[in-house]
């Protein structure tokens, strides 16, 4: 770019950098980093509250795992399938599975870290499209990065959407549909927690990052992928939730071999899940973790609004 009036007294070339553009754009880039310092200081110094609505929110905007040698390495064969939606105990099934040996691929660790949103928006504009050929191709695409970058189980959303497209791709593996007592008591726990994640982060200052971005995209879409319908609000609705919570159990065992398929609720603990995956009695843990993230998540969206315009 030549230079022009606004970069007079410059020498040495910055005339091609210092362009009108590039300082109108310093403060959507400044902005979220100085918001985020700013609203770090309260919740770390709070005593009565821990470090991970920050964690979270930190993550949310700066996760993006730099993993240049996993395109060196061999795919990883999918091994473990997570079939349950989220907040059915997914993440305790998450750690469950790490001291089993395994690396889960769960929203959090799998999507937020690695930096895969733009990846998960594209499956979810195709399926919601409708465009059967566009949607292969994108599940393939992420399916082929989750087993690049190591992971060989899954669990939560969004991977558990796609656990048809893993079954065909690993049809060895075996499928955990992690659930809960009722469609009622799930349908408590998304309105309390993750359903409104998407209709804060479309906001400023994360609407200014690419990554934020396609998150709202992709969280909000999940949502009509299983059948649920938004209010007038973009919250998912309460019957919705509850009716299609059944529905997508009754799925995934009609698909599903019943030899394959595990229906796992958290308080049942290890011995069932070390039982089905093959592991040994005397190597199967004691004490089952419990991950109950609700509370840090409801923080973290509260700090999230506070920070918002």
């Amino acid at each position: 770019l030549a230079p022009n009036a606004n970069t007079a007294g410059c020498t040495g070339g910055c005339g091609r950098l210092m362009t009108r553009s590039t300082v109108q754009r310093w403060p959507a880039l400044l902005l979220p980093p100085l918001l985020l310092m700013l609203a770090a200081g309260p919740v770390m110094a709070a005593e009565t509250v821990d470090r991970g609505a920050f964690s979270l929110l930190y993550r949310a905007v700066f996760g993006n795992r730099d993993d240049s040698a996993a395109a060196e390495r061999p795919p990883t064969p999918m091994r473990v399938i997570g079939a349950g939606l989220g907040r059915t105990g997914t993440s305790s099934l998450n750690a469950a599975l790490k001291q089993l040996g395994h690396k889960p691929y769960h929203m959090a660790e799998g999507v937020v870290d690695q930096g895969h949103e733009a990846q998960w928006r594209r499956v979810v504009e195709a399926s919601l499209a409708g465009n059967t050929s566009e949607f292969k191709a994108a599940t393939d695409a992420v399916i082929d990065l989750i087993a690049t970058e190591g992971f060989d189980a899954t669990t939560d959303y969004p991977a558990c959407l796609i656990f048809e497209e893993l079954l065909r791709r690993y049809p060895d593996a075996k499928v955990i549909l992690s659930t809960r007592s009722s469609g009622k008591s799930w349908a408590k726990s998304v309105l309390s927690s993750v359903g409104h994640i998407h209709n804060v982060i479309k906001h400023r200052p994360f609407s200014f990052l690419k990554k934020l971005r396609d998150g709202a995209v992709m969280t909000r879409g999940m949502y009509p992928m299983t059948g649920i319908k938004l209010d007038k609000d973009d919250v998912p609705e309460e019957k919705s939730l509850i009716a299609s919570f059944d529905t997508w159990a009754a799925h995934v065992r009609k698909v599903v071999p019943p030899e394959k398929l595990l229906v796992h609720i958290a308080t049942d603990g290890f011995a069932p899940l070390c039982a089905f995956l093959g592991v040994p009695h005397s190597d199967c843990p004691d004490e089952y973790p419990n991950v109950n993230d609700s509370a840090m998540i409801r923080r973290a969206i509260l700090l999230f609004e506070v920070i918002t315009w």
